[in-house]
This record gives C-alpha cells, sequence and structure tokens, in this order.
C-alpha cells in the first residue's frame, strides 16, 4: 500500500541519507497528494543535491511544481533540466513540458513544435506517468477552459504516441 511504501522509503533514508534514488522514489509518492507537495520538492531537492546527473528527479520536479501552480518556480525548473533535453526520451519529455509551461505563462515565448518533435523522435519509448498532470487540470482554477484545452492536446499527443510506440 501507499503507507507501506512511504514507510520503506522513509525508513531506506534514515539508514543511508545518501540514497537518492530512495529519496526521489518517496518524492514520487509525495507527489501523488496536493497535500504533500511540499515533502515532495523536498525530496526532489535532495535527490538531485545528492546526485546532480538524476535526470529523472528534474524533470518530476517541474511537473509537481507546475501541478502546484508554482509556474515561476517551474520556469527555474525547465531551465535546470534543460541539460537533459537530448538524452532517453527527454527528446520529447522536455519540449512537452516546455509546451505546457508555456501554455500556462505566455510571456515565456513560443515553446518548441511539439508535434514535428514527437515525428522526429518516433522511435523513441516514453515512460511517463499522466496522472498528475490529469488531476491538476481538473482541479486548477487559475488556467482558463482555453488553457486547459490546449494542456489536453499536448498530453493526448504524448500519450498517442507512448501507445505508438508500446
Amino acid at each position: 500500500t501507499y503507507d507501506e511504501a512511504l514507510k520503506d522509503y522513509t525508513k531506506a533514508i534514515e539508514l543511508n541519507p545518501k540514497n537518492e534514488k530512495a529519496s526521489y522514489t518517496r518524492g514520487n509518492l509525495y507527489s501523488k497528494n496536493p497535500d504533500t507537495y511540499d515533502e515532495a520538492l523536498k525530496d526532489y531537492t535532495k535527490a538531485i543535491d545528492l546526485n546532480p546527473d538524476l535526470a529523472c528527479a528534474y524533470f518530476d520536479k517541474l511537473e509537481l511544481l507546475l501541478c502546484w501552480g508554482k509556474y515561476s518556480e517551474a520556469q527555474d525548473a525547465l531551465k535546470e533540466a534543460s541539460r537533459f533535453s537530448k538524452e532517453d526520451n527527454y527528446p520529447i519529455i522536455y519540449p512537452f513540458l516546455e509546451s505546457i509551461l508555456s501554455t500556462v505563462n505566455p510571456n515565456l515565448g513560443n515553446p518548441s513544435d511539439l508535434e514535428a518533435i514527437i515525428k522526429q523522435n518516433k522511435e523513441i519509448k516514453i515512460e511517463w506517468g499522466f496522472e498528475e498532470l490529469d488531476s491538476w487540470l481538473k482541479r486548477t482554477e487559475d488556467l482558463s477552459e482555453e488553457q486547459k484545452t490546449e494542456i489536453k492536446k499536448l498530453i493526448d499527443m504524448v500519450k498517442e504516441h507512448i501507445e505508438e510506440t508500446s
């Protein structure tokens, strides 16, 4: 269960405070609940401090900040994550999150063309959970319906790519 997993990762961190993967994974658990976003952010930050090359922690931190409505901090996290934008599955995930952030904050300028990037990288398999983003779109009140519709299109585009490459 969630509570048991949380307890196990907390124990692992107590036994080895330098275990960045335990901090990262506990952050993922905390990120499932808006009431524990603070704890998730602390764990993602700790994981990054322990291992500055843990790319997944940067992207999950960015997603968390988006879902939390901390768009300015999300913009900073996007800059931090940019150094991983060409690695693994991030050539798609980076512009995906960049596009969402640009939809939320049009002052950021034009994002990358996500559709073209997906076509260029059609062989890249992605593992990404959309639960937090889907939940955020349902509960957020600080976005217009137009912004929500645009973000939903971006999510659907990446979900379709995942289905095609599975």
